[in-house]
């Protein structure tokens, strides 16, 4: 069944550092999240055509928010001083960082990195304070463009890489559920994986959850000297590209020594 994308999913971060050394800062009080790609089009008449084309140029997303007004909260902290001081042309920069964390671009079981827009050169532009409802909103205007990449988590705090994360292997042999041999009678587990990109795929094997250091291959052979080497076998593959990794895990092997 579909799952229904939740509000908590996609998260505004803030930049109120520098572009150099970033300090996002998540807006987590506001009561709204419009995000409006303003389309821009240019409409032509072709003359091979009966009626215009219209055509779409390029986006000029915007995004508004209601903030709720907490003293000390990291948000309002971050975005009140643009209101207070009525910052206009540069001094309104706030770059802007979306997380989309229902979208992971890896292939762990507990995510890390997620699909992310950034646009370095958003403004900020105050709208309204209203001290009755204790809203202050704005929009932010994503001026300059948005760059696509991703982002890996550690704490709460995104660090954004553009550009796509290599490849997840594809595990096209998987292994076995069980597999069993007599003592002194070698086994071999294999595993084949391809990837889509030019990264370079490594494997590490494992035995009850712990790494096996000398299986570094698509291929781990068993010696089943004996029943000791009984256990529950897997291989993670990883795909690395430009020092950045992703990986897939095999499925699990249950081996018989008898």
């Amino acid at each position: 069944m579909a799952e229904l994308i939740k509000k908590y999913k996609i998260a505004l971060f803030v930049n109120s550092g520098t572009i150099a050394v970033p300090n996002w800062v998540r807006v987590k009080k506001s009561t709204a999240f419009n995000l409006a790609m303003n389309p821009v089009t240019n409409e032509f008449d072709y003359i091979a055509d009966e009626t215009p084309t219209t055509e779409l140029d390029h986006y000029a997303p915007s995004l508004n928010q209601a903030l709720t007004m907490y003293k000390s909260e990291p948000d309002y902290e971050a975005i009140f001083p643009k209101f207070f001081n009525m910052h206009v042309g540069s001094d309104a920069s706030m770059p802007v960082l979306i997380v989309f964390y229902q979208e992971p671009v890896d292939g762990l079981e507990t995510h890390t990195h997620f699909e992310a827009w950034h646009a370095p050169n958003a403004r900020f532009v105050a709208n309204e304070l209203d001290s009755v409802a204790g809203t202050l909103t704005c929009d932010l205007y994503f001026n300059g463009g948005i760059e696509t990449g991703y982002v890996t988590v550690a704490d709460g705090v995104p660090i954004f890489t553009a550009g796509p994360l290599p490849a997840v292997p594809v595990i096209t042999t998987n292994l076995d559920a069980t597999k069993s041999t007599a003592v002194a009678t070698p086994i071999t587990l294999t595993i084949v994986a391809t990837k889509s990109d030019a990264g370079t795929l490594s494997y590490a094997w494992y035995k009850d959850g712990s790494v096996i250091g000398s299986a570094t291959l698509a291929t781990y052979q068993i010696d089943a000297d004996s029943a000791g080497d009984s256990g529950v076998y897997y291989c993670v593959v990883t795909n690395t590209l430009a020092a950045i990794s992703s990986s897939k895990t095999s499925a699990s092997c249950t081996v018989t020594v008898a």
